[in-house]
């Protein structure tokens, strides 16, 4: 599943699926990839010239890991509880540029659904007070 939000001047705007937009000058996009299926993988690969190995393989990686620094992605490790109350751990990747964050987690995970969704209502209610990808991290 994909989500996004385009950041611009004038408005946020909130989307999912295969259809996300392609930032410009002074915009910004957040990506949200959870659970991605090869097309979407396939297709993020492309349009933003990452390494498809990375984001097929990065949850087996053992440790945190730095794959490229232009754009820089890394995959660390998170623990969340469950809904049973369990400690579970998870691999993350991040994707950053100059415009574009993308949040990669392999499963649809409560914890982390809810945590994007409730960012993203954030983000679209105060635009002016998240007006960077750095603020956004």
């Amino acid at each position: 599943m994909l989500k996004y939000l385009l950041h611009t001047k004038k408005r946020i705007k909130l989307g999912q699926e295969l259809d996300y937009p392609m930032p410009r000058n002074k915009e910004f996009l957040v990506l949200y990839m959870i659970e991605p299926t090869h097309d979407e993988e396939v297709k993020v690969a492309k349009d933003f010239n990452l390494d498809l190995n990375v984001l097929k393989n990065y949850t087996k990686e053992p440790t945190s890991k730095t794959f490229s620094t232009e754009p820089l992605q890394l995959v660390f490790g998170d623990y969340y509880i469950n809904g049973n109350n369990d400690i579970k751990y998870v691999r993350i990747l991040l994707t950053v540029s100059k415009n574009v964050l993308i949040i990669t987690i392999p499963s649809k995970i409560d914890y982390f659904l809810n945590f994007l969704d409730d960012l993203q209502i954030k983000i679209k209610n105060n635009p002016q007070e998240y007006d960077s990808i750095g603020i956004i991290l």
